[in-house]
């Protein structure tokens, strides 16, 4: 059962007959309002581990109270429709766009915010975020039930309005991960020929489906994030790296590169070969799983140095980032042009900016 699914266990509707019932549970505090007269179980909440669980268990609540609220004429898009195929976001918190068939008044309002008991989380509450409706026509067929009563675009369908709805960094995040699920991108050197020609197959899945969608706004933008994605990049920290090098205006990108020295095989994550120069996505989570000691930790580093100097030693440059560093991308463009040997950094492209 993935996360959507648990979310839609938890979920009551308040009717007509059942309204003073739920007020009750809701006073009771066993009940949350996500949204008009969908509430959620506290119980579904209070339990979550982190700031990241909460996001996630937010953001499925969202989805399914906004489809079951609609009806089964509304149809999640964007970014939530992205989480509910299982592709993480940029950020914790995820607005909720949602396709209907006839226009509405309302066609942006807030939900609430979500109360989250036990600690765990910081404030206790997960912030409000937007729902927008969208009169934009889809064809059943680029439909797909996610969970009981909740429908969501397909992967294609996703892939085109998370790249015209979203910020280009966050379209670029969630276009590389969906590029990557749609072609079950594999980095080995045996695999990576298909996974390439099934990646470009994807990639111009969701250029087509971009341009049968009847909305025209952002198109120019939406085509730049296509290009720019990359179903290589494994995590949301190299999908955000990528952004930043793409936008910079660096040519020449390339991912996931392939090397052989000394009989051994080694991968890094980008490599900018006109400058020989290799940019790698740092975090603790590279280096650490759950239940290893320190001393597997440290051998873990002692295994990337010498990694690091096997590269080095057919003529490669390092230089590493932790995902931290990316909320100032300019720092990080600065360094990357220094290590290229740049006396100033390349021409930014504006459709990745903005």
């Amino acid at each position: 059962m993935n996360e959507l699914e648990r979310a839609r266990a938890h979920i009551v509707v308040s009717t007509h007959a059942t309204s003073h019932r739920c007020a009750a549970r809701r006073d009771a505090g066993e009940i949350v309002r996500v949204h008009r007269n969908v509430y959620v179980h506290s119980s579904y909440l209070a339990d979550a581990a982190d700031r990241w669980d909460a996001a996630r268990r937010a953001t499925a609540a969202r989805t399914c109270a906004v489809a079951m609220a609609l009806g089964p004429g509304a149809v999640v898009v964007g970014q939530a429709a992205a989480a509910a195929h299982g592709i993480e976001a940029a950020s914790d918190l995820v607005d909720v766009h949602v396709c209907v068939r006839s226009p509405s008044h309302r066609s942006r309002e807030e939900l609430p915010a979500l109360p989250f008991p036990g600690g765990r989380i910081r404030g206790g509450v997960v912030p409000p975020v937007r729902l927008v409706r969208h009169e934009t026509a889809l064809e059943d067929s680029w439909t797909a039930w996610v969970a009981p009563g909740v429908r969501a675009s397909d992967l294609p369908t996703t892939g085109a309005m998370c790249a015209q709805l979203l910020a280009p960094r966050d379209g670029t995040v969630a276009v590389s991960g969906i590029l990557q699920a749609m072609s079950g991108f594999t980095r080995f050197a045996d695999r990576v020929g298909a996974s390439r020609i099934r990646e470009g197959q994807a990639r111009q899945q969701i250029a087509d489906r971009l341009d049968r969608i009847t909305a025209r706004r952002g198109r120019r933008r939406a085509r730049a994030v296509i290009s720019a994605a990359d179903g290589a990049c494994e995590s949301v920290p190299e999908r955000v790296l990528l952004w930043i090098l793409k936008a910079a205006g660096f040519a020449g990108v390339l991912t996931q590169v392939h090397h052989r020295v000394g009989g051994r095989d080694y991968y890094v994550d980008f490599e900018i070969p006109p400058y020989r120069v290799v940019v790698e996505s740092d975090s603790d989570g590279k280096h650490q799983k759950h239940g290893e000691t320190a001393a597997d930790v440290h051998g873990s580093y002692d295994k990337q140095m010498r990694r690091q100097k096997a590269l080095e030693s057919i003529g490669l440059a390092f230089v590493r980032f932790k995902p931290n560093e990316y909320n100032d991308p300019s720092l990080v463009i600065e360094e990357i042009a220094r290590r290229c040997g740049l006396r100033t950094p390349p021409r930014a492209v504006p459709s990745l900016l903005r």
